[in-house]
């Protein structure tokens, strides 16, 4: 439900549903995520930030954590810190699967649109389960504009 609340930009009910779901469970690693994800739409890029820190050590470096971390640090302002993501973020593709979707997140944060639309075409070839979210990411707001979003739309057909 949190996502929901965040993917329909109600962002004070998302932070508000996922604080009480960790003050029932600390270390539910998702209701942290989306947490992160509301606290940056609404500009607390520290809050976002702390968040993402304070995973677990045993998920910390799983890459859609750290693509969420890479879109607060950029937000903040913090462009080294989100540059160092994306560099672990490559690093780690030599040893598992990185969804690209999470990848084009931080470019996107970034102002690296090409960047942002190879990393969601090869979503795209890999039929990655996150582009569900492609159309109401709030994230990837500073992409609707450019008509290869309306076009990558199409090609997944889920309609603009």
């Amino acid at each position: 439900l949190a996502a929901l609340f965040y993917l329909s930009r109600r962002n004070d009910e998302s932070i508000e549903l996922c604080q009480k779901v960790l003050n029932l469970n600390p270390d539910f690693v998702m209701a942290r995520v989306f947490l992160a994800r509301a606290y940056t739409q609404k500009g607390m890029n520290d809050a976002a930030i702390g968040e993402l820190r304070s995973t677990s050590a045993s998920t910390s470096r799983d890459p859609r954590i750290l693509g969420v971390l890479g879109c607060a640090l950029a937000a903040a302002g913090m462009i080294k810190d989100a540059e160092e993501v994306l560099t672990e973020l490559r690093e780690l593709s030599t040893t598992q699967y990185v969804p690209p979707y999470y990848v084009a997140l931080v470019h996107a944060a970034l102002g690296q649109k090409d960047l942002a639309f190879e990393s969601l075409h090869q979503a795209s070839e890999d039929r990655a389960l996150d582009l569900r979210f492609l159309r109401l990411d709030p994230a990837l707001d500073t992409l609707r504009s450019d008509p290869r979003f309306d076009a990558l739309l199409r090609k997944i057909n889920v309609g603009s």
